[in-house]
């Protein structure tokens, strides 16, 4: 609908109760795409995979786990590495795919079937618990990293299609209400794993809620399949082989590259956009690996957390939407993004309490019992062994010391001979040990390697002093353990996550001239990717050299340089630019018509 039929003093809910049932039914498809695959981005990407994988890891590999060209290869660190792979893959062949789709009907086909192959990795991975503890991790990690390059791949195409739903005054809001069916999907699925969770346990349960989100994924993409139509192409290309094709794109994203010069507004946004997509897309990849890994976060709080983020987003995204409204789409993406800078300078900060006093607390606790002239040893509940290294030495030595494995007694009696060689051992390992009565009352070791330890080698952990400093400042003070600081990173997050996603995919579209839409986003898609590598590239990087609070401050780093390059921004430019292009194309397609028809009307010389 042009801007003489509608006019120009329309509001946005105006503009869209004018708009056909056709383009409400189109718009009402592509929302629904969000509510399907935000499954997975919710319930496995972030809440699920991700610290189901340092559990699986750690099992092999020991919480400390291994050692690879000189980086230390932690759970959180690997599974970095496996997104990395996977954005590359992405990266290298998204703008090329975009290039054919703007020139062929073949939009809704290849969104079928990025789709297709990326809920169907998803539900492969429902087969993890019938292999070997060794093997679990590498059969999640594979199928993940299948699963997320379709879940990558679809989004460029999906994104592409924003351009056509509605003009520019109308894109914030359809882009916001794309996320909040997002938020409300991804939620209402996780709310379901969530109550599974606590419901069963066994070694399927978490593999099943993955395969499970597979299939929400896929079903409810159906429904998009059948109402958001195909977009309309001028003369289309058919026929197309992939020989041609290839050759096709290489030579349309030269000139996309080069005729990138003439949106130089444009062409700053994407560089800011690289810089704090760069950094969001890693916070939300690497929190779920990050809880568990650093502050010992379990599987069932990170999905309450989790949840919450979605709840609290999909208000949060139609909030920013009416801040735009207010102020400008640009102004609310820069409140959004200095959001975004603060939560994740909490997150850094952010460490478990000192157990202190809390006899309960402690891994092992030994409590003098006078009758049979002993220590009784009690262990933490849902205290376990992994196959590490330095967990095995430390069974082997001294298992026979405290209760241990499935068949273990509740407690085990030791002398308190026994106990004074056994305490010595804890200084350098990763549990603590709390002793009440006998000649060793009010004794308390916590090892250096223990989550709660911080700040004792500076070379590696050159940071810790944050965290201690936030720890004895406010979240002891406070009373604010580790589950509550990560409540209260959710509900940062998830106010902050809707406005930066939807306004900077709303933005875009407005500096895309919509004769070029798929080509253009082809190449955010491709500088999004690009994003989705370096990001995790330098996590991996930098946790392996230092450790992971020094990898989210690199992250963090990121994200202010974006929203530094957010200023020099001038969207009334790239709109102009925009509208230029649309109107150089359509005459170019006028004239071809003009002369098309003239050729046609010529007699034929006899």
């Amino acid at each position: 609908m042009t801007e003489a039929a509608t006019g120009n003093t329309m509001t946005v809910k105006e503009r869209m109760q004018a708009k056909t049932p056709e383009e409400k039914s189109a718009i009402k498809g592509w929302c629904v795409y969000d509510f399907a695959n935000n499954a997975f981005a919710t319930s496995v990407s972030t809440a699920l995979a991700p610290a189901y994988f340092v559990f699986l890891f750690a099992q092999a590999y020991g919480v400390e786990g291994s050692e690879m060209f000189g980086l230390a290869m932690t759970g959180d660190a690997v599974w970095a590495w496996g997104v990395t792979i996977g954005s590359v893959f992405i990266m290298l062949i998204s703008p090329a795919l975009g290039v054919i789709a703007d020139r062929a009907t073949i939009k809704i086909w290849m969104l079928r079937i990025y789709t297709t192959f990326g809920a169907g990795a998803c539900v492969a991975i429902f087969a993890t618990f019938w292999f070997p503890e060794s093997f679990q991790w590498v059969w999640l990690w594979v199928f993940f990293l299948l699963a997320n390059m379709g879940f990558m791949g679809a989004n460029v195409i999906y994104n592409a299609f924003l351009p056509y739903l509605g003009e520019d005054e109308v894109k914030d809001h359809i882009s916001s209400a794309g996320f909040m069916y997002g938020y409300l999907g991804g939620g209402i699925l996780l709310a379901v794993h969530l109550a599974l969770f606590m419901i069963f346990s066994g070694s399927w349960v978490v593999p099943t809620l993955i395969a499970s989100a597979g299939i929400w994924w896929f079903g409810f993409a159906l429904y998009t399949f059948k109402k958001l139509p195909e977009p309309h192409v001028d003369d289309p290309l058919t026929n197309l082989s992939i020989r041609s094709a290839t050759k096709l794109s290489m030579t349309e994203l030269k000139k996309t590259v080069k005729d990138l010069g003439r949106f130089k507004t444009l062409l700053i946004y994407l560089v800011a956009f690289l810089l704090f997509t760069d950094g969001i897309n890693t916070v939300i990849v690497m929190a779920g690996a990050f809880g568990p890994q650093v502050l010992g976060v379990s599987i069932m709080y990170n999905m309450i957390v989790i949840l919450l983020v979605q709840f609290v987003a999909a208000p949060a995204a139609m909030f920013f939407s009416k801040l735009a409204e207010w102020t400008s789409t640009k102004a609310a993406l820069m409140v959004s993004l200095v959001g975004w800078c603060v939560v994740t300078s909490l997150a850094i900060g952010f460490a478990p309490l000192e157990l202190a006093d809390d006899h309960a607390a402690y891994e092992f606790q030994a409590e003098w019992d006078e009758t049979a002239n002993s220590y009784s040893i009690v262990t933490a509940e849902g205290f376990e062994l992994t196959n590490g290294k330095t967990d095995r030495a430390f069974e082997k030595k001294w298992g026979t010391l405290f209760p241990h494995g499935d068949d273990a007694p509740n407690l085990v009696s030791i002398s308190k001979q026994n106990l004074t060689s056994w305490l010595p051992a804890f200084n350098n390992s990763r549990f603590s040990i709390s002793v009440l009565g006998g000649e060793s009352a009010d004794v308390r070791v916590v090892g250096t390697e223990h989550p709660t330890h911080l700040g004792e080698d500076d070379s590696n952990h050159p940071f810790d002093w944050w965290p201690i400093w936030m720890r004895d400042n406010l979240w002891q003070p406070l009373g604010m353990d580790v589950n509550m600081q990560w409540l209260l990173l959710g509900i940062g997050a998830g106010t902050v996550l809707g406005g930066s996603q939807a306004l900077a995919r709303s933005l875009f579209g407005m500096m895309c001239p919509e004769n070029r839409a798929m080509e253009f986003f082809a190449f955010q898609g491709f500088i999004s990717k690009a994003a989705a590598v370096i990001g995790p590239l330098l996590y991996g990087i930098t946790a392996g050299i230092w450790d992971s609070r020094v990898a989210v401050l690199s992250v963090m780093g990121v994200i202010v340089l974006g929203t530094i390059a957010m200023i020099f921004v001038n969207v009334e430019d790239g709109r102009r630019a925009a509208r230029a292009e649309e109107a150089r194309a359509a005459e170019v397609v006028a004239n071809k018509v003009a002369n098309d028809e003239e050729s046609e009307s010529e007699p034929d010389d006899e």
